[in-house]
């Protein structure tokens, strides 16, 4: 769910296996993302990645990530985690 163009949180029946932010997104919420169940997300250039935003998401296996911005604890407690790819 957006707030413009920010992510404000998520409906987990409407979150595929892997997750494209679009590239008119900005940012999220804190913990907007929290628990969300996809295995791979993708994140476009233009996006900040805030304090919390993916945290405990435990299927998260894979993240290919085109930002700079991002936060220390963005992905706290992914404990699936294995890949980071950087573009």
């Amino acid at each position: 769910m957006y707030d413009g163009t920010v992510i404000i949180g998520y409906n987990a029946s409407q979150i595929p296996d892997t997750l494209v932010i679009p590239n008119f997104a900005t940012g999220g919420y804190m913990k907007a993302m929290k628990g969300a169940p996809m295995k791979c997300l993708i994140i476009p250039q233009t996006f900040k990645i805030s304090d919390g935003l993916f945290i405990q998401c435990q299927n998260l296996e894979s993240v290919t990530i085109g930002s700079t911005d991002i936060s220390a604890k963005a992905f706290w407690n992914c404990t699936k985690l294995k890949t980071v790819n950087l573009k």
